[in-house]
């Protein structure tokens, strides 16, 4: 199977899981795609914040637009072709999506809901590894051609 092959199903699947994290909404619990589409409307109008010791309801906007962003990265890196193009958008997709997960959890050891996201969002962590791997292992050559700046890479 070819490398570009696998690093696009490779973010199809970080772009499920990661919408697929289970998060707390009042007496129940929903998926992160639901509350990105709730809360973007509140979000625009009462704005964001930036402070980890506010209380999880208080964070769950900010997570949700950190991830959000996070996926619209992840898919303009799926139309793009390989390159250290793709793997920019991916790796600033995953490094947003990951930034919305740590807002998310911040509060962990406190309260049960941060630690739901946090036990629901192992198979986006692993995903996203693999997805790493596969872009820096594709694209070693390039690295070392863009780290160079010469254009002296032989193989």
């Amino acid at each position: 199977m070819p490398v570009n092959k696998n690093i696009k199903q490779l973010i199809i699947w970080a772009l499920l899981t990661n919408m697929l994290i289970l998060v707390g909404l009042g007496n129940g619990t929903g998926f992160m795609v639901i509350v990105e589409a709730i809360l973007l409307p509140l979000i625009l109008k009462s704005g964001l914040y930036f402070a980890l010791t506010d209380s999880y309801t208080q964070l769950l906007p900010t997570a949700a637009l950190f991830s959000l962003v996070g996926q619209v990265f992840l898919v303009l890196g799926f139309f793009k072709k390989r390159g250290l193009t793709q793997g920019t958008l991916t790796f600033i997709g995953l490094l947003l999506m990951y930034a919305g997960l740590a807002y998310l959890t911040a509060n962990a050891k406190n309260d049960n809901e941060s630690l739901t996201g946090l036990v629901t969002a192992v198979p986006f962590a692993c995903v996203s590894v693999l997805l790493l791997y596969h872009i820096v292992s594709s694209n070693a050559y390039r690295f070392d051609e863009l780290l160079r700046g010469d254009g002296s890479y032989t193989p």
